[in-house]
């Protein structure tokens, strides 16, 4: 048992005298890029419906602008309740 311990010092030891090569990172230049696409989607979206079904004829607002409550925002052409005479 002896033996065994003193040859597998031996062996450690002389296993760790070679020099081993190093390996360093070498700095080069990017060369190439990467694209992706994403969609952007807000925290809250509001839907608006209206309560007839119509053409829109006229935007009262701009993308943006602050509303009041009850306020008109469209204009509609709803041409399903006018009647139609020949």
């Amino acid at each position: 048992m002896r033996n065994v311990t003193i040859i597998t010092l031996i062996l450690l030891c002389f296993s760790c005298e070679r020099d081993q090569e190093k390996i360093l990172p070498q700095k080069t230049r990017l060369t190439s890029s990467v694209y992706a696409s994403a969609t952007i989607q807000p925290d809250s979206l509001y839907q608006i419906y209206s309560a007839v079904a119509g053409i829109l004829d006229n935007n009262l607002t701009e993308e943006g602008n602050l509303v009041q409550k009850g306020g008109a925002i469209l204009q509609i052409i709803n041409r399903t309740s006018q009647p139609e005479f020949d």
